[in-house]
């Protein structure tokens, strides 16, 4: 049976399986802000747009009051100027939590997440947070303690979030996979060990045969001692006897559970992907790596994104805990992953789309009015040139995110001279191996980029390994505290692009110019593309 293939692969270790049916969602019961929740702790914890391309149809903003970034040299090898940051140590969960409490606390009326399918399927922050004590507990009383694995696959859902945070509360490490996972993308050895623990599985459950597929899972359940959890979209969904609910899950007590006391070098978040070979699948993340990808994704929405925008072509304060943000990103990936929580740090309200329907889409966009939005360049493309789109009000977004995807100039063009309101819009780009958006384009030059805080980079000539100089064409190296610990249970292929000093062999060919600017010549790694003799940015998915 293909469950139990899939399972009796694993070492004999405790898991907890997340499975999605089709849309994952719930509604959760209204909680007053004054209810008495046991809670391990209740501490609260000049403009300029570094990076942008500015929409010529708008007004000209002022000059910057911050010199533009140019890199630091120091033997061929660049840092930012952007500003420094200092390497985060604080465990991922509490850092996430702290200020989740904080929203709750200021706005116990304010929901954290909506289904755009369904906005009576929500969560407000203080039941959000509860719920997360609530699983972490569940998990706790399970068995699952320090480096075991808890594999989650589910869609974009309200209940990844408790599941990813309440895992890494007791010490454990959040596997999250994606919906499309199937047995020969992610066959895997057994025992494979990373360097906390060993491994568990993966599986998905949104095909037509659901409750098979359970019934078979539970029969590999009670051989290999795992749990499973399911998250249905029905409050009718009848499940096999040994699957357990995700309302039961959450409804545990949080008054006795004990915080783990976290190494900030632990295994804390992997990233499984179905398009991604095996061998370079299963990117480890650290509390260090994720924390500190969070902070440079923050800081520089603040101090560089939010500080320039506007409101009736006047400047004013953008306030992000005012704003509904749209997530259409993938969870389980790095981006959608560093999206959606900073989205919770910020205390936006998040409205998560499962249907990327261009129609619901639209509709999404008008109904929620957001200021700033991330889209792959298909939806781009498609807001640029089809008819349909005039039929929606789409006035209130002034800053793009466009990333995920080849994308060219022309398009950004394109884009920005029919929706002359939008301000700026900013290309990323990136690899799961060291986080979100490691550099991103300061220039109006196509294909050029500028190092992001924490990230050291050479270029470095193929034949003799040596770093070279302004100006010289060689492939990208990086390093970060943001990079991955490895490849899940193959250190070969980690030890391919990450040397022993610490460098990540990107495989991109590129050029550091005399501004500070990298010239991207080449992304063979994600295969980079021509057409008509423009150049395609190929950025790898996120």
């Amino acid at each position: 049976m293909k469950s139990t293939r899939i399972l009796s692969r694993l070492a004999n270790r405790k898991a907890i399986f997340n499975l999605s049916k089709n849309v994952c969602a719930m509604t959760s019961n209204e909680i007053a802000a004054s209810a008495a929740i046991p809670l391990p702790y209740c501490s609260p914890q000049v403009r300029t747009l570094a990076t942008f391309k500015v929409n010529p149809k708008m007004p000209d903003v002022k000059p910057s009051t911050v010199q533009q970034s140019t890199a630091v040299e120091q033997s061929n090898v660049f840092t930012s100027q952007l500003g420094d940051i200092p390497t985060c140590t604080t465990p991922f969960p509490k850092k996430i939590l702290m200020k989740i409490l904080d929203h709750a606390t200021a706005y116990p009326s304010r929901q954290a997440l909506i289904l755009a399918e369904n906005p009576s399927r929500n969560i407000k922050y203080l039941e959000l947070h509860r719920q997360t004590y609530a699983l972490a507990s569940f998990l706790y009383h399970r068995g699952v303690r320090h480096h075991e694995v808890v594999c989650s696959v589910l869609g974009n859902c309200i209940e990844f979030v408790p599941t990813y945070l309440g895992t890494m509360m007791t010490g454990a490490v959040s596997m999250a996979a994606d919906e499309t996972c199937t047995e020969g993308m992610t066959v895997y050895p057994r025992s494979l060990k990373m360097p906390s623990g060993s491994v568990s599985a993966r599986w998905s459950s949104h095909t037509s045969g659901f409750c098979r597929e359970l019934w078979q899972l539970r029969s590999a359940a009670r051989q290999l001692r795992l749990t499973i959890v399911c998250v249905t979209s029905s409050n009718h969904e009848v499940l096999p006897d040994g699957i357990l609910e995700w309302k039961d899950a959450v409804s545990s007590s949080t008054a006795d559970f004990d915080n783990f006391n976290y190494s900030p070098d632990d295994s804390a978040f992997v990233q499984y992907h179905s398009k991604v070979p095996v061998s370079q699948n299963g990117m480890m993340m650290s509390h260090r790596n994720i924390s500190t990808m969070l902070d440079i994704n923050t800081e520089y929405f603040t101090k560089h994104v939010y500080k320039r925008m506007f409101y009736d072509n006047k400047e004013g304060v953008y306030e992000p805990y005012e704003e509904h943000a749209i997530l259409s990103m993938p969870f389980h990936h790095i981006f959608g992953f560093a999206h959606l929580n900073r989205i919770l740090l910020e205390g936006s309200t998040g409205v998560i789309m499962t249907n990327m329907e261009p129609k619901h889409y639209l509709e999404t966009l008008h109904k929620y009015r957001p200021k700033v939005v991330t889209v792959l360049p298909e939806m781009t493309n498609f807001l640029a040139h089809h008819s349909l789109v005039e039929n929606y009000d789409l006035t209130s977004l002034e800053v793009v995110l466009i990333g995920g995807a080849p994308f060219t100039e022309k398009l950004m063009d394109e884009f920005l001279h029919k929706f002359k309101h939008v301000r700026f819009m900013i290309p990323f780009y990136g690899w799961p191996e060291c986080g979100f958006s490691f550099m991103s384009p300061m220039k109006r030059r196509r294909g050029t980029a500028t190092i992001l805080p924490t990230f050291q980079q050479k270029v470095v000539c193929p034949q003799t390994g040596q770093a070279l100089p302004h100006d010289s064409e060689g492939e990208i190296y990086l390093r970060s505290s943001t990079l991955m610990q490895g490849y899940m249970g193959n250190p070969e292929e980690t030890s391919k692009v990450i040397d022993a000093d610490g460098w990540f062999h990107t495989g991109d060919v590129g050029m550091l110019d005399r501004t500070g600017q990298t010239v991207i010549v080449d992304r063979p790694k994600v295969a980079s593309a021509e057409e008509k003799g423009e150049n395609i940015v190929k950025v790898e998915a996120h």
